[in-house]
């Protein structure tokens, strides 16, 4: 079997924009917000609650159950989600606060401009095992270490 006939195979990939790991915190509530944000308007209840459940999130993003659960508290920790319980069954709906996601982005952008005073700044090579606490710089070791760079 060739590679190719495989991914065609096994379902569609998941997209998700790496810009908003700033806003979420983490690549998983990234992919959590992504999510949520392509399901809302697209469920019956017009009232912008979503409903999914841990399988399906899971199904269609491939987020584990503990990967979930941290996505949603860092979410909610900013104020970007918010959860609530319907029905005898004890349903999670979901809801997205669009405005608190766009001021996050803007507080992030403007944190990236106030930061761009340092692009000028030559980067040192930083070594894996390089330790910060010894106060030589990154690259001194660089010629004893060439082999591990």
């Amino acid at each position: 079997m060739k590679l190719t006939d495989f991914l065609e195979d096994i379902g569609r990939p998941v997209a998700y924009y790496p810009s908003l790991v700033k806003i979420a915190g983490s690549v998983g509530a990234a992919i959590l917000l992504c999510l949520l944000i392509y399901w809302r308007g697209k469920e019956p209840d017009s009232d912008e609650w979503i409903y999914k459940t841990q399988a399906e999130i899971s199904e269609e993003m491939g987020l584990t159950r503990f990967e979930q659960e941290g996505a949603r508290k860092l979410l909610k920790e900013k104020g970007i989600l918010k959860e609530k319980f319907l029905g005898v069954l004890r349903k999670l709906y979901f809801s997205i606060s669009l405005e608190r996601v766009n001021e996050e982005w803007l507080r992030g952008r403007e944190s990236a401009l106030k930061n761009q005073h340092n692009a000028e700044n030559s980067h040192y090579i930083m070594l894996k095992n390089h330790i910060i606490e010894c106060g030589k710089p990154a690259d001194y070791y660089r010629d004893y270490y060439r082999e591990y760079i």
